[in-house]
């Protein structure tokens, strides 16, 4: 699937295909030259066609993104701010002047760039946005916590040493021994040592994620055996209380692209974008399927 940025921050669009039937979108004064080589003509209905031909779907995300986003994210002083200052920082790492740098990036003017950037600002500001409104909601579904483990591997199928040795890791634990410390003395996996947020979707042991669904406060677990019994998870939940977790969970909301997906579906519903143009809702589909609306 093809994904799409736009500057500096994932592109956030919105784009409704309904009652598109099998029709195709027309222009008026198709017939309009354009360009003419010699006996060559260019007309406007033929410069349509090749864009459509070309990434019809690309475009008019970027028109949707634009449309949406400044539909619901005011242009206030200090986004404005916000943007002049990316471009600012843009013009003081430069080597060449300031016109060809804009011509090399496809602007004519500062002014086509700053209202680039802006769009892209305020796009960034929807999943904000949608995150706030929705909050209480996302933070019941996705059930996220912080936690730390310490992962004790079957070395030669010795299940006893293994068990020995969690045992003796909990009560180090226990005793005040960083966490960490104890990791590095009997983990596999040093790595999982570091606090993480952790949610209902993680990736992880099952036997682990049915834990971690059922703690309710900050608490030491007894020793866990993984679910194809190759080794045993020891997991301290730090934190559980939604307010402590909120900065990290937003985070991992805001980069994770299912979520994404969800919200630019529900941007684009709430807008209700229509398509008629039958070929670039093929382009759309084919290239950028989670822009479309879930059929009910």
């Amino acid at each position: 699937m093809k994904k799409i940025k736009v500057l500096t921050i994932t592109l956030l669009t919105v784009l409704l295909i309904a009652g598109c039937g099998n029709k195709t979108a027309k222009i008026s004064n198709g017939s309009d030259i354009l360009i003419q080589f010699g006996n060559t003509k260019i007309t406007k209905a033929d410069l349509y066609s090749s864009m459509l031909e070309a990434d019809s779907g690309y475009t008019i995300i970027n028109i949707a993104n634009k449309m949406i986003a400044n539909a619901e994210i005011e242009t206030t002083a200090e986004l404005l701010s916000e943007a002049q200052e990316q471009i600012d920082t843009y013009k003081a790492s430069l080597t060449e002047d300031w016109k060809t740098a804009l011509e090399k990036l496809g602007f004519e003017t500062e002014e086509q760039l700053l209202e680039q950037i802006l769009t892209s600002i305020k796009s960034d500001k929807l999943i904000t946005k949608y995150i706030d409104e929705n909050f209480e909601a996302l933070a019941q579904e996705y059930a996220p916590l912080m936690a730390r483990m310490i992962y004790i591997k079957y070395e030669d199928n010795d299940i006893e040493k293994a068990k020995a040795n969690a045992a003796l890791a909990i009560n180090e634990i226990k005793t005040g021994v960083d966490f960490k410390t104890v990791a590095e003395k009997y983990s596999t996996t040093v790595a999982l040592a570091n606090e993480n947020l952790y949610t209902r979707y993680s990736e992880m042991d099952y036997n682990v994620l049915q834990y971690l669904l059922a703690v309710m406060e900050p608490t030491l677990s007894p020793p866990i055996e993984n679910n194809n019994s190759s080794g045993i998870y020891i997991i301290q939940v730090t934190k559980t209380n939604i307010e402590q977790v909120k900065e990290a969970f937003i985070d991992f909301l805001s980069g994770n692209d299912e979520f994404i997906t969800k919200a630019n579906n529900y941007y684009f519903t709430k807008h209700n974008f229509t398509l008629y143009d039958v070929k670039t809702f093929e382009f759309i589909k084919e290239g950028y399927p989670s822009y479309l609306p879930e059929e009910k």
